[in-house]
């Protein structure tokens, strides 16, 4: 899961790190960044693993709200900081959006660091 999140925020890194890519550099960024991702369902599989029986309808959805929840979140927030740019012959300059990937890599590089130090109260099995 770790891997998988870590590869996420140094292709998040990598965008922000680049200029102005060739439109076939992005095409190949999207396809790799779009597998990325997919470590979402053994994160929640690993979180379910932690629950007692008796709350894991509940801890599930917890963890979908989380999920989802973090989606909005991240929208939110990004769009937040794409408009302390000022847009330019109506377009938000490159800065804004390199800007949003280096704070995108860096909340993913955060909560690895949160959740390598998470230990979990019972055995994984």
């Amino acid at each position: 899961m770790l891997t998988g999140a870590l590869a996420t925020a140094a292709a998040l890194g990598l965008l922000a790190a680049m200029g102005k890519p060739e439109p076939w550099i992005i095409a190949v960024w999207l396809v790799v960044f779009g597998a990325l991702p997919a470590y979402l369902p053994v994160l929640i599989a690993h979180g379910r693993s932690l629950l007692p029986p008796h709350v894991v309808g509940r801890g599930m959805t917890l963890f979908n709200i989380g999920s989802m929840g973090g989606t909005f979140v991240v929208q939110l927030a990004s769009g937040a900081l794409i408009d302390v740019f000022a847009p330019v012959a109506g377009a938000y300059p490159l800065d804004a959006y390199r800007t949003v990937f280096a704070v995108q890599a860096l909340a993913v590089l955060a909560v690895c660091g949160i959740y390598a130090m998470m230990r979990p109260k019972r055995p994984v099995s």
